[in-house]
């Protein structure tokens, strides 16, 4: 019998900075690969998971690709639950 998982839905909010693990700048690529694994962990447990990565820097952009618009954290959690909500598709 396969285990349940301790949390059904999980909605996990990755702040840009975070991506540069000690780096000063830029992507760490070992810091994004673990971050990676533990979602595939969460994920492999039968929890669904909602990924929002923060654009802190979006507002630096001259300009935005089309249909894109800034938004803030808010709106992005909110949108994110709104998925899970009972009846939306």
């Amino acid at each position: 019998m396969a285990a349940v998982p301790r949390y059904r839905r999980v909605l996990l909010k990755i702040s840009g900075e975070a991506l540069m693990g000690s780096q000063s700048y830029g992507i760490d690529v070992s810091t994004v690969e673990r971050i990676a694994a533990d979602i595939k962990e969460a994920f492999d447990s039968g929890s669904e998971i909602c990924v929002v990565i923060g654009g802190g820097n979006a507002k630096r952009l001259k300009e935005l690709p089309p249909g894109c618009r800034l938004g803030d954290n808010v709106n992005a959690f909110e949108g994110g639950c709104r998925l899970w909500q009972n009846g939306a598709e």
